[in-house]
């Protein structure tokens, strides 16, 4: 859900003269992301146990799905449309 949605924001966002270093900065956040979050949740697990660690995986979740919560009340108040 999130690959598509930053493909199609970033263009959005930014000028087209800073697009390419946003795209970098998207790409390298991602990788970065998609090799610590196993690495600590790895840790997380080893350290407080299976069950803490996907109580820890579930608040995230909840915490991720905030802005989509919040893109939709935006939207519902405003008549369906969101201004970026």
């Amino acid at each position: 859900m999130f690959v598509p949605a930053s493909e199609v924001i970033v263009p959005a966002l930014l000028p087209s003269g800073e697009l390419q270093a946003g795209t970098a900065l998207i790409s390298g956040v991602t990788q970065i992301s998609q090799f610590a979050g196993p690495v600590l949740g790895g840790l997380l697990v080893a350290l407080v146990g299976p069950a803490q660690g996907f109580a820890v995986d579930a608040a995230t979740f909840a915490i991720s799905e905030r802005p989509f919560v919040m893109g939709d009340l935006l939207k519902a108040k405003s008549g369906g449309r969101i201004k970026v």
